[in-house]
């Protein structure tokens, strides 16, 4: 699936969300933000998956264009999000991924 991570992520009330130095926060910066994460539980994690993270974030933190991620990827960049951000954010990311995941309730997707 190809993503635009340059895209915004919004507040409640529609606005761009800004990170803490003033800057638009964006899906780029929610992404690579959570799988450069190390929660407790992250630290008995073998080399070979954070290498894996720390390199996805690489290639979306570089990324000039949409990407394609497979769904391996996107369900990583999913599961680390949910980890480490607060509802709001997780449910707008999680729209931008993808906005057709049949997990997440009708009645919720896109309010």
């Amino acid at each position: 699936m190809k993503i635009d991570f340059s895209r915004p992520v919004k507040t409640l009330d529609g606005k761009k969300m800004k990170s803490q130095d003033g800057t638009d926060f964006s899906l780029r910066d929610a992404a690579t933000t959570a799988l450069d994460a190390n929660f407790e539980e992250d630290k008995r994690l073998e080399g070979k998956e954070k290498y894996r993270r720390g390199a996805l974030a690489k290639r979306i933190y570089g990324c000039k264009e949409p990407i394609n991620l497979n769904v391996d990827d996107l369900k990583l960049v999913k599961d680390m999000v949910g980890r480490a951000f607060g509802p709001h954010v997780v449910m707008v990311v999680w729209d931008l991924l993808d906005p057709t995941d049949e997990s997440i309730p009708k009645e919720t997707k896109g309010k």
